[in-house]
């Protein structure tokens, strides 16, 4: 999300670097080929973003991006490049997992799953007969929250209501705790600034009161459709804060 934000971005090969780029390692058997022996397939010029983020209960949360290829009018969009070395990965900044979430002031207990889709549509686009798209327009962003609970009882009067919970950035947050170097059982400190912070307007509803089977536990599921306040994005993510 510091790299593409809510919207996603373009990115081109003409500020010094190479664009988007995908490594395809060689094996022989259980080990990588030393030296320059790999491949690697370029977008010159291209839209990138995030289209998802997803957390389990006791799981890291996961982003879902792509990057759509755009003709620059001189090179393929898709480059593909042989010979080359596999450049040196860069550490993970750390693993976050589901934590607390309040929408309109009112807690959201005992979650096991969050999606946030950033609801973006594109349309690529070219003109002139031209054989590759040389356009992209973004046709809507509507981004949503989903949201798993095993408590039913965050459907009703004086929680998430039939006709729905109206939230605002200024009191509708959902925290992604990070875990510990140390450990995955365990975490960083609520009051130090390493939790991701996500704020959203719109109205939740309950898409689903009770679902259960047999004597297993029971879950409900509800849905925020987030919307523009006329400053804010619709999401708005602080990569280092305190729960």
């Amino acid at each position: 999300i510091t790299a593409f934000g809510v919207t996603g971005k373009t990115i081109a090969s003409d500020t010094g670097k190479i664009g988007v780029a995908m490594y395809q390692a060689q094996y022989a058997n259980s080990a990588l080929v030393a030296g320059s022996n790999h491949r690697r397939l370029i977008f010159d010029e291209s839209y990138a973003m995030v289209s998802r983020i997803s957390v389990s209960h006791r799981q890291d949360a996961r982003a879902e991006c792509s990057a759509m290829a755009i003709w620059d009018g001189t090179n393929n969009p898709l480059v593909i490049g042989t010979g080359v070395a596999l450049p040196t990965l860069p550490a993970s900044a750390g693993r976050w997992t589901i934590g607390s979430v309040e929408v309109g002031g009112v807690p959201i207990l005992c979650n096991i799953q969050i999606d946030i889709d950033f609801g973006i549509t594109t349309d690529l686009f070219g003109c002139d007969s031209d054989i590759w798209d040389t356009h992209l327009n973004l046709d809507d962003i509507k981004p949503k929250i989903s949201i798993t609970s095993l408590d039913p009882l965050n459907f009703g009067a004086a929680t998430v209501p039939l006709i729905g919970l109206a939230g605002t950035h200024a009191n509708t947050t959902i925290y992604l705790r990070k875990r510990t170097t140390s450990g995955l059982a365990s975490f960083v400190a609520d009051a130090t600034a390493e939790h991701i912070k996500i704020t959203s307007a719109g109205i939740m509803l309950c898409n689903e009161a009770m679902s259960a089977s047999g004597n297993k536990q029971g879950q409900a599921q509800f849905e925020l459709t987030s919307t523009y306040d006329g400053t804010n994005t619709p999401l708005v993510f602080t990569t280092a804060s305190a729960i």
